[in-house]
């Protein structure tokens, strides 16, 4: 929601009817937290695991945005 709060009805839509939906959200909680984990870290690794996270937080994002755009497509129908 917070990464898309103009959008915050469309995305409770799609969580509470798309199972598929519901996974990417998790998915891409998992990630902002282990982007923020290395974010923090001083640990040589960091910067790759870093840039590592952020590309694929951008991918999760732009897969949110294809179910915003067509809701319809991905619905489980409800619960």
């Amino acid at each position: 929601m917070e990464r898309f709060p103009e959008e915050e009805l469309s995305l409770r839509r799609l969580f509470q009817n798309s199972l598929s939906f519901q996974s990417l959200c998790n998915d891409y909680r998992e990630c902002l937290a282990e982007l923020q984990h290395w974010q923090q870290s001083t640990s040589e690794e960091a910067p790759t695991w870093r840039d590592e996270y952020a590309h694929l937080l951008l991918a999760l994002e732009q897969e949110i945005r294809q179910y915003l755009e067509n809701p319809a497509a991905y619905s489980n129908g409800p619960r």
